[in-house]
Parts: C-alpha cells; sequence; structure tokens
C-alpha cells in the first residue's frame, strides 16, 4: 500500500476515512488465497465492505460513505468494461487500476 502525503493531507479525506483504507488492505491479507483469476475483483469488493463497515464506526463524513457504498457497488459493472486480467496479488495492477480510473472510481475517497 502506498499513501502520498497529498492523499494524507487532503482535506476532504477524514482522519476516519484514512484509518478505515487500513482496515481496507489489512482485509486483502486475510482475503490471500480465497480470490482468483477473474474473481480477484470480488476482493475488492469485500475490502471496500470492510473499509465501510470501519469508516462507519470510526465516523466516516456522509459523502465518504456514499462514494464508498458507490464504488462498491458499481465495481461488478466497471470490472465487465475493463481487461479480465486482474494481477495475482492482492492490488489491482496499474493497468486495471488505470481502467476503473476512467470509468470513475479511484479506489479511495476522492478523484
Amino acid at each position: 500500500m502506498t499513501l502520498s502525503i497529498g492523499y494524507i493531507k487532503n482535506p476532504s479525506v477524514s482522519s476516519a476515512g484514512l484509518a478505515s483504507l487500513f482496515g481496507h488492505e489489512g482485509q486483502h491479507y486475510l482475503n490471500t488465497g480465497k480470490y482468483s483469476g477473474a474473481n480477484l475483483w470480488r476482493g475488492e469488493q469485500s475490502a471496500g465492505r470492510m473499509q465501510l463497515g470501519i469508516g462507519n464506526k470510526l465516523g466516516i463524513t456522509q459523502l465518504e460513505r456514499q462514494t464508498l457504498e458507490n464504488w462498491i457497488d458499481d465495481m461488478t459493472k466497471t470490472v465487465s468494461t475493463c481487461s479480465d486480467t486482474w494481477s495475482n496479488h492482492s492490488l489491482i495492477d496499474k493497468r486495471e487500476a488505470s481502467c476503473l480510473y476512467s470509468q470513475g472510481f479511484s479506489g479511495g475517497f476522492t478523484r
């Protein structure tokens, strides 16, 4: 996981939102080996749901909550428009991330 100083200091990302991101990445660790091949995107949904649960408990903003809910819900639709090739580790590769971003999903709370 790599977080830029700009993201960390971004005033539109709450402390709760930033903290919940670590839960997202932790869920990827727990998901190791659970999803493979074309189903790796399900790991992103699982991690997103974990992030949402933690974020709700820590007090993410309504905008952060809605953005994350939309990202989780739309992940299924977006995957069908991107390539079927996902990386063999918990994080999606740069090409797939670029595709997802072009579809309007940053994987975080800001674009």
